[in-house]
């Protein structure tokens, strides 16, 4: 059995041999989301003691020089990822998948997103010194909770989610009421699909969507739905719930997106009422500007990227797969 990952939407360097253990190896560089597989799947690792993973290109090449070894060589763990998962189905909901994430990375999958915006927090960058040892992880990079990369605690976007989204921006943009710059929605239910709810947010604190959502209540099908107002945020008490099930004093903007208030509403209120919870979100950008494109999903700002992965590992399952899986796979034989 194979087990099928993606390159990050970055040149990603392949080595000959293994950096740990050979000084200074050939190496070539892979276009951003080629498709590689590895013998062992990659669900659990020691990102000191083994930075390094051996995977066969299956699609995509590398850019410049394509020597001999090319297809068969050895890449830093955090440059894989899970299947993108872009117009292939969950195999828990049947829900398609955009191939957008949000979290501490995103892919820029979007047709409407900016080329530059798919990008890592600066400061969780790895220190890469391969020829003088092991890589040297900076604070905030690893979960302190289960020691994984913080970049794999994400929620994926639905293209089902996605057109909702689109529908309700373009029916606030026809009614003629003032924009926020991000609007958000968060879909949960229980992997059988029952107790499925959605959570609705805004960044800012006017408010303006409000009225919105109650004009389009038709568009949730009959999802039960519910709007985050000023009365929720309070009640937070200037705190979000952390990856460790703790409470962390907010500080800075942690509550003006939409992202940490969809997040956190499930943290504080939901959480408890879910089994085996299945989450999915989206924001879109109601008004272009800087990189974002209006009625488009939206890049997560930076104070967002080092936000959003304290808030999740425990508190969510990453939309686990029917096998059990941590963190979302697609295998072959």
């Amino acid at each position: 059995m194979a087990f099928s990952y993606f390159t990050e939407s970055r040149l990603v360097p392949i080595y000959e041999s293994n950096p740990k253990t050979t000084a200074s190896p050939a190496t070539v560089n892979l276009n951003p989301q080629t498709e590689v597989e590895t013998v062992t799947d990659q669900d659990s690792y020691n990102l000191v003691a083994d930075p390094y993973v051996q995977v066969q290109v299956t699609a995509g090449v590398p850019n410049g020089a394509q020597p001999a070894w090319w297809p068969d060589g050895w890449v830093l763990r955090k440059f894989l990822r899970k299947c993108l998962k872009r117009n292939a189905p969950s195999s828990v909901t049947g829900e398609s998948f955009t191939g957008v994430s949000f979290g501490d990375y995103k892919f820029t999958s979007d047709v409407g997103s900016k080329t530059g915006s798919a990008r890592f927090v600066k400061k969780q960058e790895i220190a890469h010194k391969p020829e003088k040892g092991p890589p040297v992880y900076k604070p905030g990079y690893v979960c302190a909770a289960c020691g994984r990369l913080s970049a794999d605690h994400r929620l994926y976007e639905t293209t089902s989610l996605k057109a909702l989204a689109q529908s309700l921006v373009n029916a606030h943009i026809v009614a003629g009421r003032d924009r926020p710059p991000m609007f958000g929605l968060l879909d949960v239910r229980e992997s059988n699909g029952t107790n499925r709810q959605m959570v609705v947010a805004e960044s800012g604190f006017n408010y303006r969507f409000e009225p919105t959502i109650q004009a389009q209540a038709a568009l949730f099908l009959g999802v039960a739905h519910h709007y985050v107002t000023l009365t929720d945020i309070t009640a937070m008490n200037d705190t979000y719930k952390d990856c460790n099930g703790g409470t962390v004093t907010a500080q800075g903007k942690k509550f003006t997106c939409a992202a940490p208030k969809l997040v956190q509403y499930y943290a504080h209120n939901l959480r408890t009422t879910y089994a085996a919870p299945v989450i999915y979100m989206t924001e879109i950008a109601v008004a272009s500007q800087g990189i974002y494109v209006e009625g488009h999903t939206s890049e997560s700002c930076d104070t967002c990227r080092n936000t959003i992965p304290k808030m999740l590992c425990t508190l969510t399952n990453l939309e686990r797969q029917a096998d059990g899986g941590r963190y979302p796979r697609r295998e072959r034989s």
